[in-house]
Formats: C-alpha cells, structure tokens, sequence
C-alpha cells in the first residue's frame, strides 16, 4: 500500500481534483509539479522614463518614431515578464514596423485629402470606408501573426496560424453580432473568440489546445449582468432622491436649474463611463479565467488564472480616474500596476523535464526567423 506524503513539500495538490487526468497524478493523487506563477520584475518608474522619452522623440520626429516607440515599449513589458525564471525576447526592430506604419499614414493622408478633389467626396469618403472594413481583418492577421514571430522564450519562437477568414468571422463578425443580438450571443462569441486565438498560436512546433464549457460563459455573462444591475440601481437611487428634491437642493447650492441640470448630466455621465469600465472589465477577467484554465500545450503543459473580477475592475477604475486628475502623467503606472496583476496571477505547470521539451523544439527548427510581410507592422491592439 502506498505511503501518503511527509509533509505539504513531498506532493502538490491537484487544483483541479475533477479535470485531471490520471496520468498527470502520482500513485497518491496528487500533481508532479507546482504551478508555478508568471513574475513581472519592471518598475513603474523605469517605464516612465521610456514612456516619456517616446513621447518626446514621437513629437520630434513629427511622428515618424513611432515604430521604434512602440518597440521600446512592447520588448520593456516582454522582457521584465519571467516564464519559469526566464525572460522573454521581442526581436522586432523599429525598421521592421515603420513599412506598416508609412501604410497607415498614407492611407490617412489619402482620407484628408479627398475633399481637394472634385469628384464626388461622399462616394469616395464611402468606397474608403468600406476598403479600411475589408481592410481590418487582413490587418489584424498580420498584426498577430508579426507579433507572434517576434516572441521568443528559450530560443524557440511563437507562430500565429490564422488567416484572413477565421480573423472576419471569431475576432470582428462575432463579436458584432453578440452586440447586435443585445449581448445574448456575446458569451458566445467570447468564447469563439478566445478560442480561436489560444488555438491558432504554437510554441515551437506544438499547437496550444483549449478545452471549455459554453455555459460557463454564459455563466460569466450572468453574473456581469447582475453587477451591471446592483451598479445601476445603487447609482439610480441617490439620482432619484435628488430629481425628487430639486427646488430644496438648488436653494442649498445656490444655483438656477440649467446649471444643476448640466452638471446632474455630466456627473450621470461619468457615472455610465465608470459602470462600463467596471463590467467590461469584471467580465474580461472571468472569461480570460476560462481560456487559460482550460488551455494545454502539448498535452501536459497546463495553465491557469487567477484573476479576480471585482479586483481588475477596481484596479481599471482607479487607473481610470489617476490618468484623468493627473492630466495623463501616471499613465505609465497605470500601464504597470494593471499588466502586473494580469502577470501575476498567472501560473504554468510545466513538463516533467522542460528542458528537453524546449531542447526538442529548437532542434525542431522553428527558433528560426522568417521573413516578414511588408504590411507585417501594422499595430492592431486587441
């Protein structure tokens, strides 16, 4: 009969005692490996530097540095991010970024120019309009498939396997008609969203896998949907009591009802902004929980997330309200302290020996760069 671990150090605890799989235990139930969390070793400081000098050469430059800006920053946050004690290396360069952007800006500079023109402007402002539709899905392919390439943990690269297609129809025609149908389709679409994405990277030559539940999704949905209420109606409250008290109230504050009424608006409207970004965001969490909880790498390496709705939504609000009082100086903190969350309560679970994993994959060939499409450089954020 087998003897039951000394001490909490000798096994781990399956986190997940209903998902796993036998294999992944030893004789007594319990995992081979800690989940290990993700670190972010960057300061808000050292980012503030970068972040204005961006600023200042962006401004010098007339524009023209912001492909080497946005490098700057992207290989900051990928570097000082530490996957099992290692860093991870963003090899763009600003040169390969610029041909996508001296595109944007050309296409902008053809926009602004067409009311010179003595053809028709609203056809043509139309016929751009639907170009730039057409236009978003390709843009975001590449987009993802350039920043891919340009990630490397250990020596091995990542590869996006997207395409046109699959991009128009889970990343911006579901999602549109999730909105469309008032939000009853959009957990589905979350999912179709998520999915696609974890499912169309690979590290090396293995494929990342994704296993969820639909209704967990929806589950998801729901419960953004009750705080979106129990918001709603503690903002609705105090409004009511003041609509229902105006004369009293406007004696007290000693002004005439345009002026009350202009600043009851403005300070609704706040308060809408302010309810979106807490449900947005309670929601982003708990679907982001889902994806990495259910994602796999080669069928052992396992992920997880631990990130806590009503904690991202506060962090997001009062970042929110910190940029704006600060006219935009804490901006970088703001960037900071939210990507440090998203990092730390974030966990892998690696292979038994990840070294000979990860020795495999660069003998597999796939640490090696290709070349880059000239539209590659295009930023699309997601």
């Amino acid at each position: 009969m087998a003897e039951t671990p000394k001490s909490p150090t000798d096994a781990v605890e399956n986190p997940f005692p209903s998902k796993a799989r036998a294999a992944d235990l030893d004789e007594n139930g319990y995992l081979f490996h800690r989940f290990e969390p993700l670190e972010f070793t960057g300061t808000a400081w050292n980012y503030f530097k970068i972040y204005f000098i961006n600023i200042f050469l962006t401004l010098l430059t007339l524009g023209l540095y912001v492909p080497w800006a946005r490098v700057r920053r992207r290989r900051y946050f990928y570097s000082n991010t530490r996957i099992l004690g290692d860093g991870i290396d963003y090899l763009a360069t600003g040169f390969d970024l610029l041909k996508g952007w001296l595109l944007v800006l050309a296409g902008l500079a053809c926009f602004y120019a067409l009311p010179f023109f003595d053809f028709g402007f609203a056809y043509a402002e139309a016929i751009f309009l639907v170009a730039v539709l057409f236009a978003y899905p390709w843009a975001m392919n590449k987009s993802l498939q350039f920043n891919a390439r340009n990630i490397v943990w250990r020596d091995v690269r990542f590869t996006w396997h997207g395409s046109y297609w699959g991009v128009a129809a889970n990343l911006f025609i579901a999602p549109l008609v999730g909105l469309l149908t008032l939000g009853l389709l959009l957990p589905l679409a979350s999912r179709m969203m998520r999915h696609y994405i974890a499912k169309n990277y690979s590290f090396g030559s293995k494929r990342f896998e994704v296993t969820t539940n639909l209704w967990d999704f929806y589950k998801a949905g729901l419960k953004t949907v009750m705080l979106c209420l129990g918001i709603a109606f503690m903002i609705i409250m105090p409004l009511d009591l003041i609509y229902v008290n105006a004369n009293s109230t406007l004696e007290q504050l000693d002004m005439n009802s345009h002026q009350f009424w202009i600043i009851t608006i403005f300070v609704l409207q706040l308060l809408i902004v302010g309810l979106f970004l807490v449900t947005t965001s309670f929601y982003r969490a708990q679907t982001r929980n889902l994806m990495t909880n259910g994602l796999r790498l080669d069928n052992n390496i396992r992920f997880r997330s631990e990130l806590s709705g009503l904690r991202l939504a506060w962090i997001v609000l009062q970042n929110a309200v910190l940029i704006v009082f600060s006219f935009s100086l804490l901006l970088p903190w703001a960037h900071v302290r939210y990507y440090r969350y998203l990092t730390e309560n974030t966990y892998i679970r690696p292979y038994n020996d990840m070294t000979q994993f990860v020795d495999d994959e660069i003998n597999a060939g796939h640490s090696i760069g290709d070349a880059v499409s000239e539209a590659a450089g295009l930023e699309i954020a997601l």
